[in-house]
């Protein structure tokens, strides 16, 4: 048990250690909040675009899936409902 808690407090000393180095270089140079700043938006925004590109790219496919059904009820070619043919084709 004391194993354990003396492990918990060397890791909370170590966080708060590298917090403090942190905020002790950001002090001492006030320049480097900008590029900082950049580093961590970046992933942000790719985050971001990335999934505007899944949501258009899932309404693009909605869209012609409707165009292909269209399509296929306008040439009378039967449709298919999942793996089922809706009419059976004797040849």
């Amino acid at each position: 048990m004391l194993k354990q808690e003396k492990m918990i407090r060397d890791a909370k000393e170590a966080a708060i250690g590298s917090w403090n180095a942190f905020d002790s270089a950001l002090d001492k140079e006030p320049a480097l909040i900008i590029p900082l700043a950049l580093i961590h938006l970046v992933p942000i925004a790719m985050v971001i675009h990335g999934a505007v590109k899944v949501v258009v790219g899932h309404q693009h496919l909605k869209i012609e899936r409707e165009k292909t059904k269209q399509v296929m009820l306008q040439s009378g070619i039967p449709l298919r409902h999942g793996r089922h043919p809706k009419f059976k084709i004797k040849a």
